[in-house]
């Protein structure tokens, strides 16, 4: 599931998001539209944050296709 399904499947706004992430919103908005890719640290705290809901291949297609190889 993408970043912003979520988000919105979850009724909660960038800001929350943004400050449970420990970053600007400037920043999550940047991610959220894919203007910027985040780094593998904050990839992590996303996976945990959704609770697995947004994937390592949801938000990083380039490492996932890489270490996996194309695996589900």
């Amino acid at each position: 599931m993408h970043l912003k399904e979520y988000r919105a499947r979850s009724l909660l706004t960038q800001g929350y998001m943004a400050r449970s992430l420990m970053i600007t919103q400037a920043r999550y908005s940047r991610i959220e539209t894919g203007i910027t890719t985040p780094g593998m640290k904050l990839v992590n705290r996303i996976v945990a944050l959704t609770n697995g809901a947004v994937g390592y291949k949801d938000l990083r297609p380039d490492i996932y296709e890489a270490v996996m190889g194309g695996k589900s």
